[in-house]
């Protein structure tokens, strides 16, 4: 039988000296030799072993945080958003070009031409919380920049917040001194807009005569600046009573600077003013020109900004209360809501509208409504009283009647108040309060609108 031996046991020939021995033997003196000298010499190796080692541990840590961190999301480019909102403002797109900026807004931090451009749309579209909020944003951008503090200031003075304006613009005014802009139009016509701002502060604050020499030193410097000829229509208007001027001022101020609708708003209100005055006296031509003006201008800011609440409100109540279309008015007061649900006029022309077509209960919802969003307007709450009257009877009516009565004594609007005594009588109420004597003060909700 034969045995095949396991293969560890089996029979090698020698074939001389191993070269592992040899290999052996002439390494092992030099690795004893390199070994006596590190020790040696340890403490001036030490740091460069330790080096030596950091990286080797730095490199594998580098290579698992490599290996373990997700690919980067990149970030979307906002140079053709920006684009397409710079031709939209350009154009006077305003609602859209504001809509545009805020999707990239946050993309571009130090741009605060696109910082000022979407507060000044936001101010505009009668967002005002909104646009406050904001314009602190702009500053940020460039701190250094005047306009950047004026768009603040006139934020804070849409959002009628009038003192706190004040600072801004005079820190404005501090970055363009007087002597820069005297040698500088570019530099006049930014202090010219920062002085119109402080007078708009001052014009809101009854200081009528501080407002009007204000708005006077920046048409000085600038006499094509939209934003004083603006601020000095308001003061024609309201305070010197002349409404021609300020007229010519609105005008004005629009042919300069077509893309400020804020502007268009108030000359609608002007122009539907006239007209009544011109009808009063027997000039009807003159009135129907004025309304015919009106109209246009609505077309024109619309046909861009089909969505823009100020000439959306303007155009459901000149419908409503001069034409007498409640279909019409309902649209653009509809449209008007949902573009801005925080416009209290807007639910209050809206409710009129209803209350008109005895929709009573339907009213009375956008009266509320308005009273929430403007609890400092009386008119508002004599509708709601008339509303609730109609729906269930005084009884329920009185809590609006109480309060909106004592705003009315506090306006000192002797038509309203009176508005509200004859209801109390219809009501078999007594009023216990006295009846002030009314004020020269202008009301913007005085009269039956």
């Amino acid at each position: 039988m034969y045995l095949r031996s396991p293969k560890r046991y089996s029979s090698r020939r020698r074939r001389g000296m191993s070269f592992r021995w040899l290999w052996l033997y002439l390494l092992t003196p030099i690795i004893v030799v390199v070994g006596i000298a590190v020790y040696e010499n340890q403490d001036e190796l030490r740091p460069q072993i330790q080096e030596a080692l950091d990286g080797v541990v730095e490199q594998a840590n580098d290579n698992i945080s490599t290996r373990q961190a997700p690919p980067p999301t990149a970030t979307p480019d906002p140079a053709g958003t920006l684009e397409v909102a710079n031709a939209a403002w350009s154009r006077g797109a305003i609602t859209e070009a504001t809509r545009l900026y805020q999707e990239i807004i946050g993309s571009v931090p130090n741009d605060v031409t696109s910082h000022y451009r979407y507060t000044l749309g936001l101010i505009m579209q009668d967002f005002d919380e909104e646009a406050i909020n904001v314009s602190e944003n702009t500053v940020t951008a460039n701190p250094f920049s005047a306009d950047a503090w004026t768009i603040r200031a006139f934020a804070f003075n849409y959002g009628e917040r009038y003192e706190e304006a004040i600072p801004f613009a005079l820190q404005a005014l501090e970055l363009v001194p007087e002597s820069q802009a005297n040698a500088d139009p570019n530099v006049a016509a930014i202090r010219a807009r920062a002085l119109a701002q402080l007078a708009l502060s001052y014009y809101e604050l009854d200081r009528n005569e501080l407002a009007l020499s204000t708005v006077q030193d920046a048409l000085e410097l600038n006499e094509n600046s939209a934003e004083a000829l603006y601020v000095r229509g308001l003061i024609n208007w309201f305070y010197l009573i002349d409404r021609e001027s300020a007229l010519d001022d609105f005008v004005h101020a629009y042919e300069i600077s077509p893309i400020a609708h804020y502007v268009a708003s108030d000359l609608l209100y002007l122009r539907e003013e006239l007209g009544s005055v011109f009808n009063q006296i027997g000039q009807v031509n003159d009135a129907q020109a004025q309304y015919l003006a009106a109209e246009e201008l609505v077309d024109l800011v619309l046909e861009q900004n089909p969505d823009y609440p100020g000439v959306l409100q303007w155009a459901g109540y000149y419908y409503r209360f001069v034409v007498g279309d409640p279909n019409q008015a309902f649209d653009y007061l509809n449209r008007c809501i949902q573009a801005n649900p925080e416009i209290a006029s807007c639910h209050y022309e809206l409710g009129r509208v209803l209350d008109g077509r005895e929709q009573y209960i339907e009213a009375l919802a956008s009266f509320e409504q308005a009273v929430e969003l403007a609890p400092e307007n009386p008119r508002y709450y004599w509708w709601a009283a008339s509303a609730t009257f109609d729906t269930s009877g005084c009884t329920t009516a009185f809590s609006y009647l109480r309060q909106g009565y004592q705003l009315a004594l506090d306006f000192g609007n002797a038509q309203l108040i009176s508005d509200y005594e004859s209801f109390f009588q219809l009501c078999g109420a007594p009023v216990n309060q006295p009846t002030p004597e009314a004020t020269d003060e202008a009301d913007p909700d005085s009269g039956d609108q």
